[in-house]
């Protein structure tokens, strides 16, 4: 967790609110492991087992670039949906949702990867323009942020990405995550019931500097635009 909570801090500071995702965590894998017991040998005796690597309970940072939610000024517990984005390779796809329908899954995977842009290169960005401008260099007019990067579509051909979103409705008691250009749901029948005894979207919210009636706080660089 420290550098789950570094991230969430920083967060929270940054941009007024951080945000964490709980939730149990069942990572199972099929590998091959080795069975010689003298590694001097020139031949490695291998067999393959199902081994569980992590079964408890697991927490994550949220990035504030891949969260969205009800936009109405309300409490967490009313708001009606949210929508985590993010881009996965096939492999952390199948590792992170393996109660999915294995057909639904294949549909999915066979499309195309769909929007793969970083939206959160906003940040290079943002810095590449306070260093010009703290270095005395004359700042280059921009119409805005472009918000593309390297970071997925720079991929070499053969590690496909996929944009994937998980959707939580607490007042629908649904979940469902969808895969690819063509948002394929890969749940069987599309959806399940929120799988956690809460019945609540799995997100904690903390705000830096909390305005009364307000969801999002304030962040430590929208407190410095005005000292007055």
């Amino acid at each position: 967790m420290d550098k789950t909570s570094e991230d969430f801090t920083r967060a929270s500071l940054v941009y007024g609110t951080g945000f964490l995702q709980v939730s149990w965590k069942k990572d199972v894998r099929k590998l091959k492991f080795l069975k010689t017991k003298d590694i001097g040998k020139k031949k490695y005796e291998w067999k393959e087992e199902e081994r569980v690597f992590y079964d408890a309970p697991y927490c994550e940072w949220v990035d504030n670039y891949a969260l969205w939610y009800d936009w109405h000024n309300t409490d967490r517990k009313n708001k009606q949906y949210w929508f985590k984005r993010l881009v996965l390779t096939e492999g952390e796809i199948r590792r992170r949702y393996p109660m999915a329908d294995t057909k639904r899954l294949e549909v999915a995977l066979a499309s195309d990867g769909g929007d793969l842009t970083d939206y959160a290169s906003v940040r290079q960005e943002v810095r590449s323009l306070h260093d010009r401008i703290v270095r005395g260099a004359a700042a280059q007019s921009s119409s805005g942020v472009s918000g593309t990067s390297d970071k997925y579509t720079g991929t070499p051909s053969e590690i496909k990405m996929y944009e994937v979103f998980e959707w939580f409705r607490p007042f629908d008691d649904s979940y469902a995550v969808m895969v690819g250009s063509g948002n394929v749901p890969i749940f069987k029948d599309g959806e399940m019931p929120i799988p956690f005894d809460f019945k609540e979207a799995p997100f904690i919210e903390a705000a830096y500097l909390k305005i009364p009636g307000e969801f999002e706080g304030y962040g430590i660089p929208l407190i410095l635009e005005d000292l007055s």
